[in-house]
């Protein structure tokens, strides 16, 4: 009888060259506004920033399904499950906009010796 496995339970699947829904989300969702935010500024100095908003989000919109994807992936290929999202969160907190998800202690550790271990 074969039962279900719980290896693959926090594991992304594929969707689209390598890359998981969830790494597709977070392009659409940073892609689209940034690409709108540059049409913005280009907008600006010919004065029609609306405008520009307007036809850089459609823009940001079809670049980040069609083109940033493939980059992307591009950049994950042959790497290991979770590559680029670690990358991503080593540079969130590299730049201060979140705390790091690994251990940032420095200096001497507390030894306990409540277990009952010498080396402990």
């Amino acid at each position: 009888m074969n039962r279900p496995s719980s290896r693959h339970l926090s594991h992304d699947y594929e969707a689209y060259k390598g890359l998981s829904l969830r790494e597709l989300f977070w392009i659409v969702i940073t892609g689209t506004p940034l690409t709108s935010l540059l049409f913005v500024i280009a907008g600006s100095l010919i004065n029609f920033p609306l405008a520009a908003g307007c036809v850089g989000f459609v823009v940001g919109f079809v670049l980040s399904i069609t083109v940033f994807p493939k980059r992307f992936a591009r950049i994950k290929a042959g790497k290991p499950h979770g590559y680029l999202m670690k990358q991503v969160l080593l540079l969130c907190a590299h730049i201060g906009l979140r705390q790091s998800p690994y251990i940032q202690h420095q200096g001497p550790w507390q030894k306990s010796k409540i277990v009952g271990e010498t080396h402990v």
